[in-house]
């Protein structure tokens, strides 16, 4: 799957669809925030939000329609230090979140956010 993570095709979207839209439902609708008590979690839960609908909804504006939980997510993992206990390229997906739509206020609020985000571990 990750050689066709930025490559999809209608395929693998629905691949992502059948497997996971039952999951994203629940997150969307709230049900695993307990997901959020640890590191990994909260990049599973990113992912879920944030990723996956761009998928199982591509072209459709439900693709964006848990994109600020997703933000949410990542504001608070970063506030509690989760995302140091990633590696890099995990924690690029938290930046993924929340550069997709400028969930901090627009682009000049994003930067402080991202430098918080430490790439070298």
């Amino acid at each position: 799957m990750a050689e066709h993570w930025f490559q999809s095709t209608p395929a693998i979207d629905q691949t992502i669809r059948d497997r996971f839209e039952s999951l994203w439902e629940s997150a969307a609708g709230g049900e695993l925030t307990s997901w959020q008590d640890s590191p990994e979690g909260c990049l599973a839960l990113c992912i879920v939000l944030d990723q996956f609908p761009l998928n199982m909804f591509r072209g459709e504006s439900k693709s964006f329609s848990t994109e600020q939980q997703a933000v949410m997510v990542t504001k608070e993992a970063v506030a509690k230090g989760l995302d140091q206990q990633l590696t890099p390229a995990k924690r690029a997906f938290f930046v993924y979140a929340v550069d997709a739509q400028r969930g901090f206020g627009g682009s000049r609020r994003i930067g402080p956010f991202v430098r918080g985000i430490r790439f070298n571990r």
